[in-house]
């Protein structure tokens, strides 16, 4: 009688999978992969969407509406806060642009603000900015909804509305900023006088006014990409476009001051004209840096399959 051989369920059962979880390299690479096929593809989209046309056109709307923004700023400076507020505003104003360029604009204007007649000037200003800028506000519309792939679905009492709705939000922020810069330093030498080992906690404070200047210029960057553009409004959509807007901003005027210092000579090309050349090509490149801010929110969200962005697809 043979016995029969028992037969354990469990005894020739393979054992369990375990879920294998992707190391650091596989999650790098992979990384890597997405930001190569998002940066590459916004790259594109600059030129196929004619953003380098978008840019010169941009720089040159700026240039056109820069000295009348400027005079009707510090004069509107001068008339509210006097002569040092006015003089403050021109100098933060100015603190964008490298060194170099800060040379040649700066005596132009302190010679138009030499006139003794503050009010004329703030009202020139008022009506020349006026014109000037709602045409780069368009030019930055454009180039926005050309990025986007979206079709402009307003009309044109609303975008100049919104355009000038930009302009004094922007006035307010930089007369705000610069009366804080007349305000904060007295305080400072109020409390190194009056109190004692304050040094820590004055170095804090200017660390925290300019946190604030980069973090308006943030938060003013979104509401661009958010509310120009005849796209929907998301947050998130918009913040990484931002961000590297901001920086790529920041590491192009560096650059560009070195770029002047040491090796460009406008002057040797363009006589007189060098000066105004320059800023030219700085606000070209910095629009371009924008656009391409622009191209990489859409491409982070056709790489995530996200294809609604806009109201109307152009």
């Amino acid at each position: 009688m043979s016995v029969g051989v028992e037969h354990h369920p469990n005894r020739h059962r393979e054992p369990a999978r375990r879920l294998e979880r992707p190391d650091a390299f596989g999650l790098l690479a992979r990384f890597l992969h997405a930001a190569t096929v998002v940066v590459r593809n916004a790259i594109v989209g600059v030129v196929w969407h004619d953003g380098v046309m978008v840019a010169s056109a941009i720089a040159f709307s700026m240039i056109f509406a820069l000295f009348p923004f400027m005079i009707f700023l510090v004069a509107l400076g001068a008339l509210v806060g006097g002569p040092q507020l006015g003089d403050y505003v021109s100098r933060e104003a100015l603190g964008a642009f490298p060194e170099h360029m800060v040379r040649t604009i700066q005596p132009e204007l302190q010679r138009i603000f030499a006139t003794p007649n503050k009010t004329s000037l703030l009202s020139f200003g008022l009506a020349v900015t006026l014109i000037s800028i709602t045409g780069c506000v368009e030019a930055v519309r454009d180039g926005l909804n050309r990025a986007y792939r979206c079709a402009e679905d307003r009309g044109p009492i609303r975008r100049y509305g919104s355009d000038l709705l930009f302009v004094f939000i922007g006035m307010f922020f930089v007369l705000a900023m610069a009366s804080l810069g007349i305000v904060v330093p007295v305080w400072l030498r109020y409390l190194e006088a009056s109190v004692l080992d304050v040094h820590f906690e004055l170095g804090l404070l200017r660390i925290a006014r300019e946190a604030l200047i980069v973090i308006i210029m943030g938060v003013t960057l979104a509401l661009v990409h958010l509310v120009l553009p005849a796209r929907k409004r998301r947050v998130k959509s918009v913040a990484t476009g931002a961000l590297v807007t901001l920086v790529g901003w920041w590491i192009c005027g560096r650059l560009f001051g070195m770029y002047l210092s040491q090796i460009a000579n406008y002057s040797a090309t363009y006589a007189g004209l060098g000066g105004t050349v320059a800023l030219m090509f700085f606000l070209y490149i910095q629009a371009l840096i924008f656009i391409f801010g622009a191209e990489l929110n859409r491409s982070i969200s056709e790489f995530h399959g996200r294809r609604d962005l806009c109201r109307k697809q152009s």
